[in-house]
């Protein structure tokens, strides 16, 4: 997942205001690792952890290392992400803007 920095230009098109920003690479997997201890890879990029959102004694969160997306499979659970933002975000308690500036610092 890529998120951009403040600072620099924007590299959008001419008529595109702004500054320019640089691009920050955020490897989901490196972070699924440093916040699930149980995570336990699997095929074809996804991976299994007990779900730090629940009481959980079996892995029954399900992530994708590669695009940071996540599901606890518990039906008493049900949390579900698209991104690594949104599951630190929710992981931590932070909006998304704290959650990508966490990243960043963290992970960047």
């Amino acid at each position: 997942m890529i998120f951009r920095k403040n600072g620099a230009r924007s590299s959008r098109g001419a008529g595109s205001r702004g500054a320019r920003r640089s691009r920050v690479e955020i490897n989901p997997e490196a972070v699924y690792e440093d916040l699930l201890p149980d995570l336990a890879h699997g095929n074809d990029g996804f991976a299994w952890a007990c779900c730090p959102f629940h009481d959980d004694h079996r892995p029954s969160l399900c992530v994708n290392v590669e695009s940071g997306w996540y599901r606890c499979m518990s039906s008493s659970c049900g949390a579900t992400g698209s991104s690594i933002v949104g599951f630190v975000g929710a992981l931590l308690g932070f909006e998304y803007a704290e959650a990508r500036r966490h990243l960043e610092e963290h992970y960047g």
